[in-house]
C-alpha cells in the first residue's frame, strides 16, 4: 500500500503541474485575446476620427479625400473584428453604441459617398455624431476599465 502511494503521488503531482501550466497558458491566451481586442477597438475609432479630421481640412484636395476614405475603410475593417463580449465588459451601452452608431454610421456615410447620395452621407454623419457624443462622455471611464481588464497600457485613442 505504501509503495502504491509513492507511485501515485508523483503521478498526481505531474497531473497537478500540467493542470497549473494549462491554466497559466489559458490565462496568457485570454490576456492576448483581450489585448488584440483593445487594439482593434482603439485603432478603429482613431482611424475614423483621423479620416473625419482630414475631411474637415481647409482647401481639401482629392488626395486628402482618398486618404480619408482609406482610413475609414480600414477603421471599419477593424471594427468588424471587435467582439461584442469585449465591448460589454467595458460598458453596458458600448456594444450597442458601437454597432448602431459607429459602425452603422461609417457604413452609411461610405455608401453615401459611393452612391453620391448626400442624404445617406448626412444620415451616416448623424450616427457618427451620436457616437462622438457617447464616446466623448464615456471615453475616460471606458479606457480605465480597458486598462484594468487587459492589463495593458493604451496604445491609441
Amino acid at each position: 500500500m505504501i509503495s502504491f502511494r509513492r507511485v501515485r503521488l508523483p503521478g498526481l503531482a505531474l497531473v497537478l503541474l500540467a493542470v497549473t501550466l494549462t491554466g497559466c497558458e489559458t490565462e496568457k491566451i485570454q490576456q492576448t485575446r483581450l489585448g488584440i481586442q483593445q487594439n482593434l477597438f482603439l485603432q478603429s475609432v482613431e482611424l475614423v476620427e483621423n479620416a473625419g479630421s482630414l475631411l474637415q481640412k481647409p482647401q481639401l484636395q482629392q488626395a486628402d479625400i482618398d486618404l480619408a476614405m482609406q482610413q475609414m475603410d480600414e477603421g471599419l475593417r477593424q471594427a468588424y473584428q471587435v467582439e461584442d463580449s469585449f465591448l460589454r465588459m467595458l460598458d453596458p451601452g458600448l456594444q450597442r453604441q458601437y454597432a448602431d452608431n459607429f459602425i452603422s454610421g461609417v457604413e452609411t456615410y461610405r455608401i453615401g459617398v459611393e452612391a453620391s447620395s448626400r442624404d445617406q452621407q448626412l444620415q451616416g454623419l448623424d450616427r457618427l455624431g451620436k457616437w462622438a457624443r457617447f464616446w466623448s462622455g464615456n471615453k475616460p471611464d471606458i479606457q480605465r476599465k480597458m486598462v484594468a481588464i487587459t492589463g495593458l497600457p493604451l496604445q491609441s485613442g
